[in-house]
């Protein structure tokens, strides 16, 4: 009441209206207080001087909870954002380290396999008997096989850089149905399948 009373007197002294103050009034029960939008105009009379004053108050309680509750929501908004953000740096971040560590994986073990294949390259140039030459083409193929397994792991770190490149290879369904069936034909007879 004080402070509304001064803000009486300051309009009926100055003659200045004041437009769309906030003020907070105690209500009597158990309600909560109410924040009205105040606005007080000096009454003049016919020459010139304040008579009094004329105010309009209008209760916007719900609209200030609205805004308080709007302005929490928005608050939880940006660091539910902020911790998205961090969360998707650390994957993006856990995703390149992997891509990394593929490439590099997948170099390293293509070193020594390329010395395999070019040491059994040698040993198929010589003269051997048939089930020693037939064992050296099973390690030939199994070593060209794991090289594939070996490109297509560098594909997949390369997919996920971006930067894949894809060829048209032409190849024979039997011939690589039957290279598959020779690999596998030891482990079939050793289980007695």
């Amino acid at each position: 009441a004080k402070r509304m009373n001064e803000d009486d007197q300051r309009v009926i002294r100055s003659g200045q209206p004041m437009f769309n103050r906030e003020e907070i009034v105690a209500t009597n029960g158990d309600e909560e207080s109410r924040i009205l939008l105040t606005t007080k105009v000096p009454l003049f009379d016919s020459e010139g001087h304040v008579t009094g004053i004329a105010g309009m108050a209008r209760d916007i309680t719900k609209r200030k909870a609205m805004e308080d509750a709007l302005r929490e929501s928005n608050r939880e908004l940006r660091k539910s954002i902020d911790r998205a953000n961090k969360l998707a740096w650390d994957a993006d971040a856990a995703n390149r380290s992997k891509s990394e560590f593929l490439a590099n994986m997948s170099h390293e073990i293509r070193t020594p396999m390329n010395g395999v294949i070019g040491m059994n390259d040698l040993l198929l140039s010589s003269n051997l008997e048939g089930e020693q030459r037939h064992y050296a083409e099973v390690i030939d193929a199994s070593a060209k096989s794991l090289l594939t397994v070996i490109d297509d792991i560098l594909d997949y770190s390369k997919v996920e850089a971006g930067k894949l490149e894809i060829d048209t290879v032409d190849f024979n369904l039997h011939v690589l149905m039957g290279d598959f069936a020779e690999l596998m034909a030891e482990r079939v007879g050793d289980k007695q399948l």
